[in-house]
C-alpha cells in the first residue's frame, strides 16, 4: 500500500526532534536494553530511525557486552548516515517493504519511534490498514524470545475513540494551501502530509490481534492532558498523551501463524 512521502520542512524537523529526543528514548529503554545486554549476539532493527542518532547510541550502548549489529531503515536519507555507517547500516525504503529487505532474518529488538502514525495513504482506512500490516511483517521478523519497542502518541476522542483520529487525519491531509499555513501556524507540523493518531485502545487492539503481548507500558511525563476547548471541539478530542512506550513480546506460538 502506498504511502505519502515527507516534504524537506518535515524532514528537517523530524531530524531535529530524533536528535534531541536520543537520551530519553536510551532512558526509556533502560530496562529493555539492560536485558538485551544479557545476550551474546543482537541484531537490532530501527523502523524509521532518521538520522540515526538513536541508532549509534544504542550499537554504543550494548557493544560493550556483546555482539551488535544494528540497521536502521528509513524512506528518506538523513544527512548524518554518512558520518555513522561504521557502526551502523542505513538502508532507504519504504517501512512497508520489511519482509521484502530481510527475507532470511529475524531480529532480537525491533524499535519503532513515532513513525508508525506518519504511515499515512490517501485515506485514514488505508493508513490504519498501512499500520496493521507493519504490525504484521514486525512480528514475522522478530525472534520467538525478541521485544518489539514503539513510541508512540494516544489521542481519545470524545463520543468514540475513532473520532479524534479521523479528524486529524482530514485536517493535516488537506492540500490546499491556505488550509495547510493555517495549520502550520496552529502547530501542525504535518500539515498537507497529513498523521494517523490511533487511541490507546485501538493500539492495545492492533497489537494484540497481531500477536503481541504488551509487557511493559510507559506513559509520556505529565501522561493524558485536556486539550484547549477550541482544540477539543475541533478535534472531538478527550485528552491525549505523547510519547508512550510499549514494550512489546510474542504471545506463545498459535498454530496457523506462520513464522520466519
Amino acid at each position: 500500500m502506498e504511502t505519502k512521502a515527507i516534504n524537506q520542512k518535515q524532514k528537517e524537523i523530524y531530524a531535529q526532534w530524533e536528535q534531541s529526543s536520543m537520551d530519553r528514548f536510551c532512558k526509556n529503554y533502560s530496562r529493555l536494553i539492560d536485558r538485551l545486554q544479557e545476550r551474546e549476539s543482537i541484531s537490532i532493527l530501527d523502523i524509521g530511525g532518521a538520522t540515526g542518532y538513536f541508532a549509534n547510541a544504542l550499537a554504543v550502548l550494548l557493544s560493550d557486552k556483546s555482539k551488535v549489529s544494528v540497521c536502521v531503515v528509513d524512506a528518506v536519507k538523513y544527512e548524518p548516515w554518512e558520518n555513522l555507517t561504521n557502526k551502523v547500516q542505513f538502508i532507504q525504503a519504504d517501512a512497508l517493504t520489511l519482509k521484502h529487505l530481510f527475507e532470511k532474518e529475524t531480529f532480537d529488538c525491533i524499535f519503532a519511534n513515532r513513525i508508525f502514525h506518519h504511515l499515512v495513504s490517501h485515506s485514514w482506512v488505508e493508513s490504519v490498514k498501512n499500520m496493521h500490516t507493519l504490525c504484521e511483517q514486525v512480528y514475522d521478523l522478530l525472534k520467538q524470545d525478541g521485544y518489539f519497542a514503539v513510541t508512540d502518541h494516544y489521542y481519545e476522542g470524545i463520543i468514540w475513540d475513532e473520532i479524534t483520529s479521523k479528524l486529524l487525519y482530514q485536517y493535516t491531509s488537506h492540500n490546499k494551501r491556505m488550509i495547510q499555513k493555517l495549520l502550520y501556524q496552529m502547530g501542525a507540523k504535518s500539515a498537507g502530509t497529513g498523521v494517523c493518531m490511533l487511541s490507546e485502545k485501538m493500539w492495545y487492539t492492533m497489537l494484540e490481534s497481531t500477536g503481541f503481548l504488551i509487557e511493559n507500558e510507559l506513559a509520556s511525563p505529565g501522561a493524558w492532558r485536556n486539550l484547549e476547548w477550541y482544540k477539543a471541539f475541533g478535534l472531538l478530542n478527550k485528552r491525549y498523551s505523547l510519547d508512550n512506550v510499549m514494550v512489546c513480546t510474542k504471545k506463545q506460538h498459535e498454530p496457523g501463524r506462520d513464522c520466519i
